[in-house]
């Protein structure tokens, strides 16, 4: 969800993890000065309460404690698309409802054609490579 925010051009006070995030997420960039809220899963009520945030945008694993953090900021229980039997299209719905909560339309908009550009970029690319065909990863992995 943060690379989501980010993509869609939310200004961020503060995630769980940010140097798991800059380590581990080339793009895009988390910004200088995102406050650094805890756990993923036990953020630090102290900080949430500090930064007097606007919105808390939260997993459904954090559920059981949804209350606590809603006396803090409201908040909206995004990434369904997890463990929906069509994850894309959730993904794809979700981000509008994002978007629309943040009044940055067009910014979903257009993050999800240029999705659907590299999708589609990559299905033609593999389309190309003959059936049973592998790649070099392929043969490192099975020795040869």
């Amino acid at each position: 969800m943060t690379k989501t925010l980010l993509a869609l051009g939310a200004v961020l006070a503060g995630i769980s993890l940010p140097d798991w995030y800059t380590r581990t997420i080339v793009e895009p960039p988390l910004p200088a000065g995102v406050v650094d809220t805890g756990l993923l899963y036990q953020p630090n009520f102290e900080v949430l309460q500090w930064l007097a945030l606007d919105l808390m945008i939260i997993t459904p694993g954090h559920a059981s404690i949804r209350p606590a953090l809603e006396r803090i900021a409201p908040t909206l229980t995004l990434g369904y698309y997890m463990s929906d039997p069509q994850p894309y299209q959730r993904l794809r719905q979700e981000t509008v409802q994002l978007a629309r909560t943040l009044s940055r339309e067009p910014n979903a908009t257009a993050l999800i054609d240029a999705t659907d550009r590299s999708v589609t970029d990559a299905a033609r690319k593999s389309a190309t490579v003959p059936a049973g065909r592998r790649g070099p990863g392929d043969r490192c992995r099975r020795g040869r």
